[in-house]
């Protein structure tokens, strides 16, 4: 599964199995949400995949930096579907 860490301003979502950390930096209307795979940044890569889409789907506002480091949400979280 995966541990938890919460620091003051974020918390970070360790994956030991399959080596990956996701850091969630909430601010409120907005989540801020980094990613580390393996020590790659995969943010990019699942845009290509149709990540972008599938937010929209479920009414996600989804943004990325210009330097695709991070990607943000802009929803209340009430209940999100599952993805297959």
């Amino acid at each position: 599964m995966y541990t938890i860490v919460e620091k003051e301003n974020f918390n970070i979502y360790v994956f030991d199995k399959i080596h990956m950390n996701i850091k969630i930096i909430d601010n409120g209307a907005s989540k801020k949400v980094y990613i580390d795979y393996k020590g790659y940044n995969p943010v990019f890569t699942m845009l290509i995949g149709g990540f972008e889409s599938e937010c929209e789907m479920d009414s996600i506002k989804f943004d990325v930096d210009k330097w695709k480091q991070y990607y943000v949400f802009y929803r209340k979280f009430k209940r999100l579907r599952k993805i297959r």
